[in-house]
């Protein structure tokens, strides 16, 4: 489902954002000083339907508010006071349907990840916990060992697995957390959201194979962590890439990439997908600078892994990158949400990532001069 709009109020204890989103564009800009909650609204966004309310736990604010296209709403209250001290916080959520009846709220108690994590390791002693994006998913070790055997374990594999992950994620979480209502369920499968988190994009992916116990029977007898940091799949993204040069998506990412880089050029071909500089000499891909990989990889991760009307966050994108860039990211992406049929939500602190389309803006307070 589309969210069309979000409120909190209490934030911090001390403010209160309502941001409708561009249904039109399809892309909102926040924008705001220091300390008016940007980065963490989004966190807030994305923490919500994911169920990592461990993290929801440790936010200040009084109501949290998503709207939906559909004319749905679904409410979160934190609860300050409970009856016993002991108890962990809990979140009173309610949801209210396109037909304006009332579904009968429910109460969620946080449940710490390592405590989340021991009882699965306890009572799911064939799954394996996979690290993306720091957050946890769980994974059969009958899967993962055929992985290993076949030698295609990589950070694309289990990437492109993240519906499966997040799917068996839901069933652990339903059996140790309670069963919860229907309309709870459903809300958080039919909305799709994405964190990207530009200071990260250039992370080296992890997997600790030394952390692998297999035996002949390929089970896993000790607790592996499989560590995938976001985007850092840069070569295996670029060897998917390859196999698909003529669809739309990569002719936009050709374009793109080289109306911004300079002294070099991206070349496709029936077989192949490299740089090339002004000389012509190929350029090894860790050549490029900081910001051409940032840039080729966040498109590449736009254009390729993307669903349509899912909610993408990108926190601060103008990190990396020059004026020029920044002026023109957001024709950039508007190119890119009217191919792939998306929605964007950016928070940023440049006027250059703005620059011409301040009607798309919702600043969250007033400007502060120095």
């Amino acid at each position: 489902m589309r969210i069309s709009k979000i409120s909190v109020t209490g934030l911090f204890g001390m403010f209160d954002h309502e941001i409708p989103l561009n249904q039109e564009s399809r892309i909102t800009i926040v924008h705001g000083p220091n300390g008016v909650g940007k980065t963490t609204l989004l966190r807030m966004l994305d923490c919500l339907f994911n169920c990592d309310y461990e993290l929801m736990d440790e936010i200040p604010f009084d109501e949290f508010r998503v709207y939906f296209e559909d004319g749905g709403v679904v409410t979160i209250t934190k609860e300050h006071t409970f009856e016993d001290d002991n108890d962990p916080s809990r979140f009173l959520i309610k949801y209210n349907d396109r037909t304006g009846a009332n579904y009968a709220p429910i109460k969620l108690s946080t449940y710490g990840a390592h405590r989340f994590n021991s009882d699965v390791q306890r009572r799911f002693p064939d799954h394996v916990r996979v690290e993306l994006d720091g957050r946890s998913y769980w994974l059969t070790d009958t899967t993962v060992a055929r992985y290993i055997t076949d030698g295609i374990l990589s950070p694309t594999d289990l990437i492109s697995k993240k519906d499966i992950l997040t799917a068996d994620s839901s069933k652990l979480y339903q059996t140790l957390y309670g069963e919860q209502p229907e309309w709870f369920f459903r809300i958080f499968d039919e909305t799709e959201t994405v964190s990207l988190q530009i200071q990260r994009t250039q992370n080296v992916a992890i997997v600790d194979y030394d952390l692998l116990d297999t035996t002949d029977d390929k089970r896993f007898h000790v607790d592996p962590i499989l560590k995938i940091e976001p985007l850092s799949f840069f070569a295996e993204s670029l060897r998917e890439l390859r196999q698909a040069l003529f669809r739309p998506e990569a002719r936009l990412l050709y374009d793109i990439i080289n109306e911004r880089i300079l002294f070099k050029s991206l070349e496709l071909a029936t077989d192949e997908f490299r740089f090339v500089a002004d000389n012509g000499s190929e350029i090894p891909l860790s050549h490029l600078s900081s910001g051409e990989k940032q840039l080729l990889i966040l498109y590449s991760q736009l254009l390729f892994d993307v669903e349509p009307d899912t909610l993408v966050m990108i926190d601060e994108p103008e990190l990396s990158m020059n004026v020029v860039w920044q002026r023109n990211f957001l024709k950039d992406l508007q190119r890119i949400v009217e191919l792939r049929k998306f929605d964007v939500l950016i928070a940023t602190h440049s006027p250059q990532i703005i620059h011409d389309k301040w009607d798309w803006m919702v600043p969250l307070r007033e400007s502060v001069d120095d």
